[in-house]
């Protein structure tokens, strides 16, 4: 008995020292991931905060990311799929055509993207990995809605933040801490989709309904339309659907879950209209006249674009090339009648790849998309939820003027398309 006892003393202390490795490592990433995700929201606290954030998060990834050698599949395909978009952005940047506007540093959130990916590979397989990870899209997400409360307060009481830009506060526009309100609402949106696909809030109904309900609201005030009218059949979904699982009292929950949330709602969009007949509000007025423009002159408007922008893409499908090869310049693909903002933004990812990279471009972009969807069927969701957050993977590219400078976008879907096998919950 003390023999074998003896000759399990190495193989525990082989153990302990292994885990130690591991563990020293990825506290390099957790801080990386943090630093990565929440540089936007430094951005707001000061200017050039960001900046500092966003290198100490890079250099943090460098250090770290070499001192592990296996990685789950999934995060691998997708961080090999960024790579090459990375070279790509490399190379437009120093050897790519200039056009009228100014080229954006597009490799450094394409490494950023490809980092962020990584590392949340390796944190799905380290020890308490997860829960940092998932705790730190929480506070990043908490952050997001009270900086847009924040915005709101400050143009109709005074108190508060003021949005980015000049003209904002004037016009109404809720910047957030991406700089543009459509920007804003789609990252609320997938981070409240990826915390309740992770089941993180399980246990915490007060939570769950907090950060549901704030995150409606925020978005409203952006207001994103497209974007709150899948927020609100996400609710819809989320109070019907749950988990998956169906039963005769789920059903009966959920009708009364729908009656609760529905009369808040309605409660306060009675105190918002308040404030708009008041003339206290212009994000209010502004929200509100967008959202009954949807039906109207401004809703055809707003599908006209992407439609034209899509339609551009179709003509030109055979004749793509390489591209323009110079960033926010695709006028060589558009018509001369075409929007002026649609030759710098076409407002699609799909769209933006194609013209910018010409047929390496269209294959990358529908790689993603299709990936996507196809680890979205094996990811363990009701084919409801499932082949919602496809959708919303469609739409969502489409909202921003452009994702492509958005590192925290990539990464939430290829978090939402990944297979959930941790119990853990927050404390």
């Amino acid at each position: 008995m003390q023999k074998i006892e003896n000759s399990t003393v190495p193989q525990r202390a082989a153990e302990i020292r292994k885990s130690s490795n591991f563990s020293s490592a990825t506290v390099l990433q957790k801080w990386s991931f943090s630093l990565l995700l929440f540089y936007p929201q430094a951005g707001v606290l000061g200017f050039g905060l960001n900046y500092l954030i966003f290198g100490v998060g890079i250099a943090l990834f460098l250090v770290g990311v070499f001192r592990l050698k296996k990685m789950p599949r999934h995060f691998l395909k997708y961080g090999a799929l960024f790579f090459l978009l990375f070279v790509l952005h490399a190379l437009l940047f120093f050897l790519g055509k200039s056009g009228d506007v100014p080229a954006r540093p597009l490799f450094v959130t394409g490494f950023a993207t490809v980092g962020l990916i990584l590392i949340a590979g390796i944190l799905t397989r380290a020890p308490d990995g997860k829960s940092w990870m998932y705790r730190s899209i929480l506070v990043c997400l908490l952050l997001e809605i009270a900086i847009v409360f924040l915005q709101f307060g400050h143009m109709t009481y005074g108190v508060g933040l003021a949005p980015r830009g000049e003209d904002s506060s004037y016009i109404g526009l809720i910047t957030g801490s991406y700089g543009n309100p459509n920007n804003v609402a789609v990252m609320i949106a997938l981070q409240v989709f990826i915390l309740h696909k992770a089941g993180k809030f399980e246990n915490h109904p007060f939570l769950t309904w907090v950060l549901l309900l704030g995150g409606l609201l925020a978005i409203f005030l952006t207001l994103s339309r497209t974007c709150f009218f899948l927020y609100i059949l996400f609710l819809i979904l989320y109070v019907f659907e749950g988990k998956g699982k169906k039963s005769k009292s789920s059903i009966l929950e959920g009708c009364f879950k729908f009656s609760v949330v529905l009369i808040l709602v309605l409660a306060a969009f009675s105190y918002f209209q308040g404030l708009i007949n008041d003339g206290n509000s212009i994000v209010l007025d502004r929200s509100i006249a967008r959202l009954s423009d949807l039906t109207g002159a401004g809703g055809d408007e707003l599908i006209s674009f992407r439609q034209t922008s899509h339609e551009r893409l179709m003509q030109n499908l055979l004749s793509l090339g390489l591209g323009s090869f110079s960033d926010l310049n695709y006028g060589i693909f558009l018509e001369s009648h075409d929007p002026e903002l649609m030759k710098v933004n076409p407002h699609s990812f799909l769209v933006e790849m194609s013209f910018l990279y010409g047929y390496v471009g269209f294959l990358l972009a529908v790689s993603f998309l299709a990936l996507i969807a196809y680890d979205l069927m094996r990811a363990g969701l009701s084919y409801a939820y499932a082949g919602f957050f496809f959708i919303v993977a469609i739409f969502f590219q489409m909202i921003p003027s452009s994702v492509l400078s958005m590192p925290a976008f990539f990464l939430f879907f290829v978090l939402l398309a990944s297979r959930e096998s941790s119990k853990e919950k927050f404390a």
